[in-house]
């Protein structure tokens, strides 16, 4: 599992559990969510994906789920890098985060990891650690999820340049 799906399925489990019982039992959201899920792998149906994930978006806007509208639009960045479109991807992220800035969404840990997963996928150490840094600030300290992600990329990205610390972060994302 490359580290691109490992997030899009977190972004997806990042939802509250009232958010998650909802969509369980509306058909028509599993339906467009297992359509997106499938399109995100298949680089030939970019323009579908796209209208699907346009689908989900008005979705969760219809059920006044912002955070949700938001984690799709961020997927698309991911999806973006995934198809060798890092600079819209980027482009698409520092969007996102700004909208989100001004409609209130305090969630930026979503929008830092991802900023930072897209700079690691273009070399630039620096960038990326320093948007896992932002991510784990915005972080609540109760959320295990997040922080195993946040924890796991740290790490990873540390791996080959500083071996010691990657291990730190490998030991905080053991003990939890």
């Amino acid at each position: 599992m490359t580290c691109h799906k490992f997030i899009i399925i977190l972004l997806f489990m990042l939802s509250s559990a009232a958010a998650m019982a909802t969509e369980k039992t509306d058909t028509t959201y599993q339906r467009i969510r297992n359509e997106y899920l499938t399109l995100y792998n298949n680089p030939e149906k970019t323009e579908r994906f796209y209208k699907v994930s346009q689908q989900m978006m008005d979705y969760y806007l219809k059920q006044g789920k912002k955070l949700g509208y938001y984690k799709v639009r961020i997927n698309e960045a991911l999806y973006d890098t995934e198809h060798g479109q890092t600079y819209q991807a980027i482009k698409k992220a520092n969007m996102t985060l700004e909208d989100m800035k001004n409609d209130g969404i305090k969630q930026y840990e979503v929008v830092y990891t991802v900023l930072g997963t897209l700079f690691e996928s273009r070399g630039n150490y620096r960038m990326a650690n320093d948007y896992y840094m932002k991510a784990l600030q915005s972080t609540n300290p109760n959320d295990e999820g997040t922080l195993i992600s946040i924890y796991s990329r740290l790490a990873s990205l540390k791996s080959n340049r500083e071996p010691k610390e990657a291990w730190k972060w490998n030991e905080k994302f053991g003990a939890m």
